[in-house]
């Protein structure tokens, strides 16, 4: 399973489904754990949130490259 292919499924757990539809051909594009972290931060406005930033740190814990 691809790193982009992994965030999908975290996605499909956490966001509804047209989000998910909206976001999928951005998230499939994610290779590297930096390009997640990058995405999530800033394209997703995560930045400066605590509890958004524990769930990424949970996310990128979880992901294999």
């Amino acid at each position: 399973m691809t790193l982009g292919e992994q965030v999908l499924e975290f996605e499909k757990e956490v966001s509804d489904e047209s989000f998910v539809n909206e976001e999928k051909e951005n998230i499939l594009k994610l290779t590297t754990l930096e390009e997640v972290k990058d995405y999530y931060m800033d394209d997703r406005g995560w930045r400066g949130d605590d509890d958004f930033a524990d769930t990424l740190i949970h996310l990128l814990s979880t992901l294999e490259e």
